[in-house]
Formats: C-alpha cells, sequence, structure tokens
C-alpha cells in the first residue's frame, strides 16, 4: 500500500504541471491537424500534370 500512497503523492504533486502540459498539447494536436487537412485540400485542387513551382 506505500507505493499507491507514494504514487498518489507524486501525481497529486505534478497535478500543477499536468493540467498545462495537456492543454498544450490538445492546442498543437488540433492546429497539426488542422494544418494537415488544410494542406490535403489544397494539394487536391492541384493541377496533376505539372509540379506546383511554376513554369520552368
Amino acid at each position: 500500500m506505500t507505493a499507491v500512497t507514494a504514487l498518489t503523492a507524486a501525481v497529486t504533486g505534478l497535478a500543477p504541471f499536468l493540467v498545462p502540459l495537456a492543454s498544450a498539447t490538445l492546442v498543437v494536436s488540433a492546429g497539426t491537424w488542422v494544418m494537415v487537412r488544410r494542406d490535403r485540400r489544397l494539394r487536391s485542387h492541384l493541377p496533376q500534370d505539372r509540379p506546383p513551382y511554376g513554369d520552368d
């Protein structure tokens, strides 16, 4: 039972750090999801017969 008590105390001590860390993780993952989705949408509208970088 001592290990459970020590683990509970450690998690309680880290709680002020875990909440902002979880929030930051959610913000970064949501931003990444939006950028990937936007990139896929833009690439789907590009013409397939020429590269997207110009008229070389």
